[in-house]
């Protein structure tokens, strides 16, 4: 029955099991800022070391790979930010008057972070959830607010220490070398082309690669892509650029693609020396630019940029060169071939333009405009898209009042009810609810499953 299309669909999707290895090092790293907190605190007989473990835990989060820049700057400001969010739900704990204005107001800010993307909504969720935790244990004095929020710090730096000097990670290197792989397949397969245009066909199968083997390189890297994004709240900006650059790989195979169709459609009696020359010119040049854009993505370090200068405007003054010597027909073949020069010109430039930029954190520049490096981001680009956010009909605006409304009622029931350990219901809520309702209703079915299948598991071992 139709009626039931949508719930099987997402009974499917609770239920499929993501390829791929568990990230046992990212794991191993986010124990370590968890529990060594825990012991340090008690073996120094601290009270303290549970807040330091939470600041660890949520620091080792919040670490999505990326510049080092960048990822210090998540992590700091969760540090700073997961400070103050204790010492506002310590010293709003106790009074529910006290308690339900500022969880709304709190919340709504937490949640209007999701507008940075991928850092922002994990920061923004991590805050949260301490502030709740901060919410159930009231404090006997003010100071122990302060006295929390250092212990908060104290576990943040520890994080940070862990994350970007002690065991930095890598999340990117995968689909970094899925991505270049494809380039590197589409360089073969562009030497191959060159081989051809000159005419010699006879050892043309001992350097190309097939097209099917670069078509099998590039959906691996799609499906590495998938893979690393499956689940995530938001997007970080090498995982956009990299998705570019899949993108970019793809449309390149095609306009070579074209192209070579369109050089093999010329009669043999009609081709013109000159002009086959200057089209396996341009498979060549083709195959080192896609060269220099895979050594730069699989580089971890600042490359200089990939410069293309080649395009159609070679072959078109040698067809105007020799107009009367070249056949209408293959002329305009070969006229046609130039503009498609021209489009694999233009999309080799923009993944040489966006593989410079992988590393520094830069936005990639537009294709209407020379090619050169963004300056540093200011002020006003961090804060510009607060502006687009407080517009009446921004999807991320919206989710903010859904979870300060939730969030604020969750903890006014718990509250009224004396429920034990009621974070548990907001922390719950935090995770679950997203912008859309199809990502929530998955992640509201993951939660239970996963709670049913704990639930069985810790009874069995009991």
């Amino acid at each position: 029955m139709p009626p039931l299309r949508e719930p099987v669909r997402q009974m499917r999707e609770v239920i499929a099991l993501a390829p791929g290895k568990p990230a046992w090092p990212a794991g191993l790293r986010a124990a370590i800022a968890t529990v060594a907190p825990l012991v340090a605190g008690s073996l120094l007989g601290s009270t303290g070391g549970t807040w330091m473990s939470l600041a660890g835990f949520t620091g080792a989060l919040a670490d999505r790979g990326g510049p080092y820049r960048s990822r210090a700057a998540a992590t700091g400001v969760l540090t700073l930010a997961g400070s103050v969010a204790v010492a506002i739900g310590t010293l709003s704990a106790g009074s529910l008057w006290v308690t339900v204005p500022v969880t709304f107001l709190f919340a709504l800010g937490c949640s209007l972070a999701r507008v940075w993307g991928i850092s922002g909504a994990t920061v923004g969720s991590s805050v949260l959830n301490i502030y709740v935790i901060a919410l159930a244990y009231p404090a006997p004095s003010p100071r122990e607010a302060l006295t929390r929020a250092g212990y908060v710090v104290v576990g943040g730096l520890w994080a940070m220490f862990v994350s970007l000097i002690l065991w930095p990670l890598r999340p990117f290197r995968p689909i970094r070398l899925a991505v270049a792989e494809g380039y590197r397949r589409l360089a073969l397969y562009a030497d191959g082309l060159a081989l051809n245009a000159e005419g010699n066909r006879a050892h043309s199968g001992e350097i190309p690669v097939a097209g099917a083997q670069v078509r099998e390189a590039l959906e691996q890297a799609r499906g590495a892509l998938t893979r690393a994004r499956r689940g995530v709240p938001g997007e970080s900006g090498r995982g956009e650029k990299l998705l570019v650059l899949e993108e970019m790989a793809d449309r390149l195979f095609g306009y070579l693609v074209g192209l070579s169709d369109m050089a093999a459609t010329v009669a043999d009696e009609q081709r013109d020396a000159a002009a086959q020359h200057a089209l396996a010119h341009v498979f060549t040049a083709l195959a080192a630019t896609v060269r220099g854009v895979a050594t730069q993505i699989e580089a971890e370090g600042n490359q200089v940029l990939v410069q293309v200068e080649w395009n159609g405007h070679a072959l078109r003054a040698l067809l105007d060169h020799a107009a009367a010597e070249i056949p209408d027909s293959a002329a305009g073949q070969y006229q046609q071939a130039a503009l498609l020069i021209d489009r694999l010109s233009q999309y080799a430039g923009a993944a040489a333009a966006t593989a410079a930029t992988l590393n520094d954190g830069t936005s990639a520049p537009t294709s209407d405009i020379p090619f050169q490096p963004e300056p540093p981001r200011t002020l006003l680009t961090i804060l510009g898209p607060v502006r687009a956010v407080l517009a009446p009909d921004s999807v991320v605006l919206r989710y903010a009042l859904r979870m300060a409304i939730v969030v604020t009622v969750a903890v006014l029931l718990t509250g009224a009810i004396g429920l034990k350990r009621g974070y548990w219901v907001t922390i719950t809520i935090v995770i679950i609810l997203q912008p859309y309702t199809g990502a929530t209703t998955i992640k509201a079915l993951q939660r239970v499953a996963g709670t049913v299948l704990g639930g069985l598991l810790t009874a069995g071992l009991g």
